[in-house]
């Protein structure tokens, strides 16, 4: 299972990590982000036990790149159904593209990010 994880310096997501390989040693700084979690991005605040989302920056780079950051965890989501064993449906082809290319033009206020048919 593939799990993400941000590293969290006083109080602030500085950069993110997947992991899948058991064998890599996870620092004190990094913080699981579960299902549960309001997937936070960099730039959020964590104070121990709860994330403050800050709309993914000040910045109109650093709201884009929260965007990108959240666009390409769903994305990795599905990755799987798009190996050469599996076939994707149209429907998924779809969703997968319009992720792709939701940044073109995005409201940095109010990104909308496509439904996972």
């Amino acid at each position: 299972m593939l799990k993400e994880y941000l590293e969290v310096v006083n109080g602030v997501a500085t950069g993110g990590v997947f992991n899948n390989n058991p064998g890599i040693t996870i620092e004190d700084s990094w913080v699981e982000i579960t299902n549960e979690d309001p997937q936070p991005s960099i730039g959020d605040s964590y104070d121990g036990s709860v994330w403050t989302l800050t709309q993914g920056g000040t910045t109109d780079e650093e709201r884009l790149e929260s965007i990108r950051n959240e666009r390409n965890r769903l994305l990795s989501e599905t990755d799987y159904l798009a190996l050469s064993d599996n076939t994707l449906t149209p429907e998924m082809a779809t969703y997968r593209q319009a992720l792709r290319d939701m940044t073109v033009g995005i409201d940095l206020d109010n990104p909308i990010y496509p439904t996972k048919p």
